[in-house]
């Protein structure tokens, strides 16, 4: 069975985002985003399997918090407001940040030209745009990763909430671990998402995000950093050194705005 946990919009301008609670897991448990406050609330509860699906429920969620007061003159204001709140409640992940930059984009170029609900509406398209590209990410990195041999997604949660069965079957129980990160910097490290297994800080291990988690240098950082024996993307597989390939991959056109 594969489970669809992926952050979804439910409803018109004035629906919320359904996520599958991955603490809940194997039980499927829906959790709904429909303000700042509870995305907080799920991310405090570590309901986010993976930060793939944390970074687009957080998209969601600035169109969710817009939705009561969608005729007011200071929608840009708000905006910005929910946009620096929600990067406050995880600064450790940059793809989360990127993309809510995307709808920072997105609103300026409306911005004049539009007005309350219709600057919604496009918010909204732009946020399901986003989706489009990150489901397309996840099928680039589970393909890359089969390529490999000997390795095992080291995670009790997300590995549930993103791989399907025919992968799992092709892990090996004493393989390499593999972690999904939030973010990772020219040299190789990485902050690990919320669900993942004991680690050791001197040993290296498969880092997987998408491109939009690079970044220079790692913000400060909440969660545990390790080094990335290899790092696999929706471009590939990369080995290290990682800095000038990384920064070739900065330009990707994922963070591009579309709406």
């Amino acid at each position: 069975m594969t489970l669809n946990t992926t952050a979804a919009w439910v409803g018109g301008l004035d629906g919320s985002c359904r996520i599958i609670d991955a603490v809940q897991l194997p039980t499927i448990q829906k959790r709904f985003i429909d303000s700042l406050i509870s995305f907080e609330e799920a991310f405090d509860d570590k309901s986010f399997a993976s930060p793939v699906i944390e970074a687009l429920a957080s998209c969601y969620a600035v169109v969710a918090e817009l939705y009561g007061n969608k005729r007011s003159t200071q929608m840009d204001n708000r905006l910005e407001r929910a946009i620096n709140q929600l990067v406050a409640i995880d600064s450790d992940n940059v793809q989360m940040k990127k993309q809510l930059n995307r709808m920072r984009e997105c609103n300026d170029r409306h911005a004049g030209l539009l007005h309350g609900g219709e600057v919604l509406a496009r918010l909204l398209m732009e946020v399901r745009r986003i989706q489009q590209a990150t489901e397309h990410i996840e099928v680039c990195i589970r393909e890359y990763l089969q390529t490999l041999t000997s390795w095992r997604l080291a995670s009790d949660c997300a590995q549930v909430a993103w791989i399907e069965e025919t992968v799992l079957l092709d892990q090996d129980p004493q393989g390499q671990h593999v972690y999904w990160a939030k973010s990772i910097d020219y040299n190789g490290r990485a902050i690990l998402g919320d669900h993942h297994e004991a680690i050791d800080p001197s040993e290296e291990y498969i880092i997987i995000a998408p491109s939009l988690a690079i970044t220079e240098a790692l913000p400060k950082a909440n969660g545990d950093v390790v080094g990335a024996a290899s790092f696999i993307c929706e471009h590939g597989i990369f080995k290290p050194p990682y800095a000038k390939e990384f920064e070739a991959l900065e330009t990707d056109g994922y963070t591009d705005s579309l709406v």
